[in-house]
């Protein structure tokens, strides 16, 4: 059974370690059923390019230059409340962890440690 290119997870990837980003696009492309669609430095051009790319996921980092990820994420929030990011991180500061709290779903407070 093949996925076509229309049932993948379209994923934008958010990061300013280019390694980072070419390591993890190079793993989810190995998936059958994802596919990174786009990937970016910083948080100042993802607004336009979510309207645009309509990802079903954005992995986003936290420190980033210009628009770090939290400031990001809550842009994204509130223009498209429905959109789906996961903080990829090396912090485990809990004022990291608030900062992310803005979403109104409970649902969407959970988080795990490795």
């Amino acid at each position: 059974m093949t996925v076509d290119q229309q049932n993948k997870m379209k994923i934008m990837i958010v990061d300013d370690h280019q390694l980072f980003r070419e390591g993890i696009k190079r793993i989810i492309n190995l998936e059958k059923d994802m596919e990174v669609i786009a990937e970016y430095a910083d948080g100042t051009t993802i607004l336009q390019a979510y309207n645009e790319l309509q990802p079903d996921v954005i992995l986003m980092d936290i420190n980033m230059p210009n628009m770090n990820g939290v400031e990001a994420t809550k842009k994204v929030k509130d223009l498209y409340p429905k959109a789906k990011i996961m903080i990829l991180s090396i912090h485990d500061d809990e004022g990291y962890v608030c900062l992310l709290y803005t979403s109104p779903s409970p649902r969407d407070r959970t988080r795990s440690r490795m």
